[in-house]
């Protein structure tokens, strides 16, 4: 559509809308990219959280190990 709104004869008629068209596609650019950062936050926050869970995995919390807790293999 813009394209064709370029290739008009008379282009100051459209001019304000190709403008606008382009200030329109602009900001949503601009709103991809915030996107953007955001999901990258939150891969981050994600990643801290689960070297936080093998952390207290490797502490021994029963809730988080693989392996049984000492007491448990100890018959206790």
């Amino acid at each position: 559509m813009l394209e064709y709104l370029i290739n008009q004869e008379d282009k100051t008629s459209n001019l304000s809308f190709i403008y606008a068209f382009t200030d329109f596609y602009k900001e949503k650019i601009q709103n991809l990219k915030l996107n953007c950062i955001k999901i990258k936050q939150l891969e981050i926050k994600i990643k801290q959280l689960e070297i936080k869970i093998k952390q207290l995995g490797i502490a021994g919390h029963p809730k988080w190990t693989s392996t049984k807790p000492k007491y448990e293999e100890c018959g206790g």
